[in-house]
Parts: C-alpha cells; structure tokens; sequence
C-alpha cells in the first residue's frame, strides 16, 4: 500500500493503480488502500473504472463506518458523471516557501 501511495504522489497513475490494486488483494481490510484506488479510478474515467471506484470506495466505508470522505467521493463521482477531474500532482520539496520563490 505504501509503495502505491508514493507512485500516486510522483504522479505515476499506472504504477500506483497496479501497487494498490496488489494491496487490496493481499490485505483487503486496508481502507486506505481502497480509498487511494477509488480516486484513482474514478480519475481514469470510463465506466468500466468508474464502476471500480465506486466498488473501493463503498468497501473503504463498510471497513471504516466513520470514513465519510469514502461517502462523499462515492456521491462525488456520481454527480461528476463518474470522473473526477485530472489534477497535477504538488511535490513539496521543503526547500522554500511561497514568499522565497522568485518570479
């Protein structure tokens, strides 16, 4: 699951969905691991996936009642028409802040 989560924050889609997909069957009591594949199969967005991501993200919320973030992407998704749309990851590098970067 680890694995998975650091290629989606490289911005490795692919890899990441192959890593957690590979996570939710090996554990497949680990929410995290479902609710990082629903999103990223519901950015995918052909219907195949977006049925996946709806799968993920209803399992992440019956492991954990208390996930209301797996809910709301669950109703997200659907009022989106099953795509979430594409964002570019953000890599902190740490080494300045907003005010230190120059123009």
């Amino acid at each position: 699951c680890g694995t998975g989560l650091v290629e989606k924050g490289l911005g490795r889609d692919e890899g990441a969905v192959k890593m957690l997909a590979t996570a939710v069957l090996l554990m497949p009591n680990v929410t995290v691991a479902w609710f990082e594949l629903g999103l990223l199969m519901g950015a995918e967005g052909s219907t195949p996936n977006s049925i996946q991501a709806d799968r993920c993200f209803r399992t992440a919320h019956r492991l954990d009642p208390k996930h209301r973030e797996a809910v709301d992407k669950r109703h997200e998704l659907r009022r989106l028409g099953g795509r979430f749309p594409q964002t570019a990851p953000f890599v902190d590098l740490g080494d300045k802040d907003v005010a230190g970067v120059s123009e």
